[in-house]
């Protein structure tokens, strides 16, 4: 992997870290990050159960309205638990997860299909496949983010709605050891964030700021996790308000680590449901033809 001084492009958030990879260095990412997540808090995890159902409350369930949305892709979602909110409005599940880990077959009555994600970040999916896309805290694991969400909004259906919540801090120097993080995980600059949404033609319906470094002082006071404490997500929604204004992607002061720490999108592709008369029920659950993936796997490459 390329090693940068602290003071380059990288860390002062005008190019993101991975996104400029060659297939080989791609690779690597992949092969390292893989089981990384599931390995890193899967005891944790097992003891408390999901920790951010009342994040995604606030910051992206509640603009779906009540809505139906038949086929739902979940982008690195593990066991799909991030999405028992909406499972009264889903009717089947494709969670794209390179983790052998997590492998469920039915979610509260919704069956759950697994497909491994590939590191070139295609996808192997038809176009406008699905009614719904979410991504919780995935993006930040793969190097070539602008590809991948380039894949999101190609398999989403025209007018379908996508939710995306990531880090926007660089969570440290990802060239050193750091506790609690995977290898190469690093968040994505806000601006960078902002103009790969405005490159792919997707509409920003919502964009909300939180991971107000203050608010999981809060958890002495809260029975489980912060992020599962409504107080607690609202209060962080208006700390990270306040100091949007003092955001660094990098920061280096105790000061300047006042700032909001990642960023909750709810994005909408433009057109109208007339589009998605040409997908069969049902058909994000196919395997795209041998033809269609040659033509999608030799297309625009940054790479997941």
């Amino acid at each position: 992997m390329r090693t940068h001084d602290p003071s380059c492009e990288y860390f002062l958030g005008r190019k993101l870290y991975g996104d400029d990879f060659t297939p080989d260095e791609i690779a690597k990412w992949f092969r390292e990050e893989e089981e990384g997540h599931a390995t890193l808090g899967r005891s944790k995890r097992e003891r408390e159960g999901y920790e951010y159902n009342a994040l995604n409350a606030i910051h992206s369930f509640r603009y779906l309205g009540k809505w139906k949305y038949p086929d739902v892709l979940s982008v690195g979602g593990a066991t799909g638990d991030e999405l028992q909110p909406i499972l009264r409005q889903v009717d089947r599940i494709t969670i794209l997860e390179p983790s052998s880990t997590y492998r469920n077959r039915i979610l509260e009555g919704v069956p759950l299909r697994y497909v491994k994600p590939q590191p070139s970040g295609i996808m192997p999916f038809h176009d406008s496949a699905f009614d719904l896309i979410t991504s919780f805290g995935c993006l930040h694991h793969v190097p070539n983010v602008s590809t991948v969400v380039r894949e999101m909004v190609r398999v989403l259906r025209p007018g379908g709605k996508m939710l995306i919540r990531e880090p926007i801090i660089s969570m440290g120097d990802w060239r050193k050891p750091r506790v609690g993080l995977t290898k190469f995980e690093r968040g994505i600059p806000l601006d960078i964030f902002r103009s790969t949404m405005s490159d792919t033609g997707v509409r920003i319906l919502q964009e909300t700021l939180g991971g107000f470094p203050l608010t999981p002082r809060l958890q002495f006071l809260l029975k489980g996790h912060h992020y599962n404490s409504y107080a607690a997500v609202m209060f962080d929604k208006f700390a990270s308000r306040c100091f949007a204004w003092n955001y660094r992607y990098h920061p280096t002061t105790i000061f300047h680590k006042f700032t909001p720490t990642l960023v909750s999108y709810v994005l909408e592709k433009p057109g109208t449901d007339a589009a998605s008369a040409q997908t069969r029920p049902g058909e994000a659950h196919e395997a795209i033809t041998e033809g269609h993936r040659t033509q999608r796997t030799h297309g625009p490459n940054n790479d997941n």
